[in-house]
C-alpha cells in the first residue's frame, strides 16, 4: 500500500498535524489544542475517488458490424437510435440490439455516390436528419424518418470540415452550423438556406481554415476550432462577436464537448491533447496530454459531468477529471485502432468502432466488486477511544464515509477530506444532563482513520480495512506511539459580544410566508446581533462543516449586525432539511454556539 498523509486540525489552536497511515511520520507544526472542537483533515489516497473516480471499464461485447471502416457513431438524445457511418457501404447504418443483447445492423440508408468524399458527420438530436460534410464543400442530407434517399445541398468554398446541430433541437428545428476551409462558419435555418455567416460579406475571418465546431446545451454558445489550434467562442446569433481565447499548441482542433450545465467545455486536438475550459469566464482550467501522440475522441458524462470519457485512436480508453483534466487511473486498451466513439445517454456504456468494421461496447462506471473485479475502494472509517488500541471493539466508530452511498459528499474540486467530531461541537457548559461522550477537559482521546475496500469473496461482499487501526492513530512529530488530544474548555467564559446572537427564522419552513424576509426574498436565514467582525461556521448535526461565512461591516450598514446564509453549502448546492449547529467566533477569540432547524 502506498503511504498517504493525514492531517488533524484542532480549531481554536494552531494545530496542523501530518501523519501517514504507513511510512514516515511528519507534523507541521506540533499539536496545540485550543478548545473542544476537533476537526480532522487528510489528503486523499491515490485510489481515492477524487483521483480515480472509483471508475472501472468492463468489456461487455464485440461484433463485426460494418462492411468497411466505421468512421462515425451518434446516439439520439432519447437513446432510441444509434447511427454509424460505414465506409464500405458508403452510408449510415442503424444499430440496435438483438434478442440476445448483442448489437447488430438493423437498417441501411441509400449509399452515397462514389464520386463524393465525406469527411465529417452529424446527427439531429432526435434522428430526424443525418448529414455528411463533403470534400467539395457541399453537404449530403438523409431524412431517415421519411425516406432512405439522400440529397445534396450547398455548403462551403472548400472542404466542409465540421457540422453541429443544436443538442436539444426539437422536431421542427433543423438549424445547423458548418465550418470549412474557406475560413467561414455558417448557420443554416434548414438545408440549403443560409441564415447568416461570419463575416457577413464573405471575407474570411479565420484565414487558417476551420476544423471543428460545437454548440452547448443551454445558452447556444458556439465553439469553433481552427487548423492552427486556436479556439474561438461566440454566440449563436447574426451579431455575434468573435473571442479568440486560446491556442491549442498549434495543432488542429478536432472536437468539442460540453458539460451538462454548459459551464465547462473540453476541446481536443489532433495530437490527443484535451483542454478543459470555463465557458463563463473563458479561461483554461486544466490540460490533459496522453503519453504518446494520438488522435482522440471525447465526451462529457451526463449529470454533474464530473469526468470526460476519452478514446485514443491507438486503442486506449480512459477518463479525465471534468473540472481539472487530471488523468484518472482507470484505463484500458482495445488492442486495435479506434476510428469512432460514442457515449450512451446515461453515460454508462461506451461504443467503439474500428477501421475494419469492428464494434465493441464497454460498461463504464463505479467499481462494484464481483467475480470480474474482486476489490474496489470503499471509503473511510473514523474511530475514537480513550486508549490507543488495535482492538476496534474498544474504540467508538464515529463516522463512515462510503463511496457507494450518499455519505460520500466530496466532489472533484475538494482537495482534502474533512471530519468534525460531532461530540466536540456541542458544549457541555457544566450541565450534567448535557455531557456528551467526549472529548472533555483534561481527558485524553485518541483518533484513528481507516481506509477500507469492498471485497468479493465466496459470493458475498466484505468490508476489508487496508491498514491496522493503530496505523491510523494521530502521532505528534517525532513520536512513534499514538498521541492523545487533550481538549479543554473555552478560554473565554463570558461572552459580552456574542451572548445575544440568534437565527431568524428558526425553524426555517420552506414555502411558508413566515420564513421569508419579503415576497421577493430568496430562501435564506439571518444571524442577528453580530459584532462588527465575526466568523460563522455552520455544521451538520453529524459534525460536518457545511459553510463558512465572514461577517464584517459595510458602509451605511443598517442591518443591525446581521449576516445572511442562502442555505447552500461551500459548493453552492442546496442543503438538506435537518438540524444545524452554528459556531460564531470573533477575532479576539470569543465564541458561542447554537442550533437551528431547516424544514423542506
Amino acid at each position: 500500500m502506498k503511504s498517504r498523509v493525514i492531517r488533524f486540525l484542532i480549531l481554536g489552536g494552531c494545530l496542523g498535524v501530518m501523519i501517514p497511515l504507513a511510512g514516515a511520520v511528519s507534523f507541521d507544526p506540533d499539536a496545540a489544542v485550543g478548545d473542544r472542537l476537533v476537526e480532522l483533515a487528510w489528503q486523499p489516497d491515490a485510489d481515492d475517488p477524487v483521483f480515480t473516480g472509483n471508475l472501472k471499464l468492463f468489456p461487455r461485447g464485440d461484433t463485426h458490424l460494418g462492411a468497411g471502416a466505421l468512421r462515425f457513431l451518434s446516439i439520439t438524445r432519447d437513446g432510441q437510435a444509434m447511427w454509424a457511418w460505414d465506409d464500405g457501404l458508403r452510408s449510415f447504418v442503424l444499430v440496435g440490439q438483438d434478442a440476445l443483447g448483442a448489437y447488430v445492423a438493423l437498417d441501411t440508408l441509400s449509399a452515397l455516390d462514389q464520386s463524393l468524399t465525406p469527411i465529417t458527420f452529424a446527427t439531429h438530436s432526435l434522428g430526424a436528419m443525418l448529414i455528411a460534410g463533403l470534400e467539395d464543400g457541399r453537404v449530403a442530407i438523409w431524412r431517415p424518418q421519411t425516406t432512405d434517399d439522400w440529397s445534396l445541398e450547398s455548403g462551403h468554398d472548400g472542404a466542409c470540415r465540421a457540422i453541429a446541430f443544436r443538442p436539444l433541437a426539437g422536431e421542427r428545428d433543423s438549424t445547423y452550423v458548418t465550418v470549412g476551409d474557406d475560413g467561414l462558419w455558417k448557420r443554416w435555418s434548414r438545408p440549403g438556406v443560409i441564415q447568416d455567416s461570419l463575416p457577413p460579406d464573405g471575407e474570411a475571418t479565420f484565414p487558417e481554415g476551420l476544423t471543428a465546431v460545437g454548440l452547448d446545451r443551454r445558452s447556444d454558445r458556439l465553439a469553433i476550432g481552427s487548423a492552427t489550434g486556436r479556439v474561438y467562442m461566440t454566440n449563436f446569433s447574426p451579431t455575434a462577436t468573435i473571442d479568440n481565447i486560446e491556442e491549442h499548441d498549434g495543432r488542429a482542433i478536432t472536437g468539442f464537448t460540453f458539460s451538462e450545465n454548459s459551464d465547462r467545455m473540453a476541446s481536443a486536438s489532433e495530437d490527443g491533447v484535451v483542454v478543459i475550459w470555463s465557458t463563463t469566464v473563458e479561461t483554461v482550467r486544466g490540460k490533459f496530454q496522453p503519453e504518446e501522440e494520438s488522435g482522440i475522441f471525447i465526451a462529457y458524462t451526463p449529470g454533474h459531468s464530473r469526468y470526460v470519457t476519452y478514446a485514443l485512436t491507438n486503442g486506449t480508453l480512459g477518463f479525465i477529471d471534468g473540472f481539472s483534466a487530471r488523468a484518472y487511473g482507470a484505463i484500458d486498451n482495445l488492442g486495435r485502432e479506434i476510428s469512432c466513439f460514442a457515449l450512451s445517454t446515461e453515460g454508462v456504456v461506451g461504443f467503439y468502432g474500428g477501421p475494419s468494421g469492428e464494434f465493441e461496447w464497454w460498461y463504464q462506471g463505479r467499481c462494484i466488486p464481483s467475480d470480474e473485479i474482486s476489490e474496489c475502494f470503499g471509503g473511510y472509517q473514523i474511530f475514537r477511544g480513550l486508549y490507543p488500541d488495535e482492538e476496534t471493539e474498544r474504540l467508538t466508530l464515529l463516522r463512515v464515509y462510503d463511496f457507494s452511498d450518499t455519505t460520500w459528499g466530496w466532489t472533484s474540486t475538494d482537495t482534502l477530506r474533512m471530519f468534525v467530531d460531532p461530540d466536540s461541537v456541542i458544549s457541555a457548559d457544566g450541565e450534567e444532563d448535557r455531557l456528551v461522550a467526549g472529548p472533555h477537559n483534561g481527558i485524553p482521546h485518541y483518533y484513528s482513520i481507516v481506509k477500507y475496500y469492498w471485497r468479493f469473496l465466496d459470493g458475498a461482499v466484505h468490508l476489508v480495512p487496508s491498514n491496522l487501526v493503530d496505523a491510523g492513530f494521530f502521532r505528534r512529530d517525532g513520536e512513534t506511539e499514538p498521541s492523545p488530544i487533550l481538549a479543554r474548555v473555552d478560554a473565554v467564559t463570558t461572552k459580552p459580544l456574542l451572548g445575544d446572537v440568534y437565527v431568524v427564522p428558526n425553524p426555517y419552513l420552506e414555502g411558508e410566508e413566515t420564513s421569508t424576509f419579503g415576497p421577493l426574498s430568496p430562501p435564506l436565514v439571518r444571524f442577528f446581533n453580530l459584532p462588527d467582525f465575526a466568523t460563522i461556521r455552520i455544521y451538520s448535526i453529524g459534525g460536518d462543516l457545511v459553510r463558512r461565512l465572514e461577517h464584517e461591516p459595510t458602509p451605511g450598514d443598517t442591518s443591525g449586525g446581521s449576516c445572511p446564509w442562502d442555505l447552500k453549502n461551500e459548493h453552492d448546492q442546496d442543503v438538506v432539511a435537518g438540524v444545524y449547529v452554528f459556531a460564531v467566533e470573533t477575532p479576539g477569540g470569543e465564541s458561542t454556539r447554537g442550533f437551528f432547524t431547516l424544514v423542506r
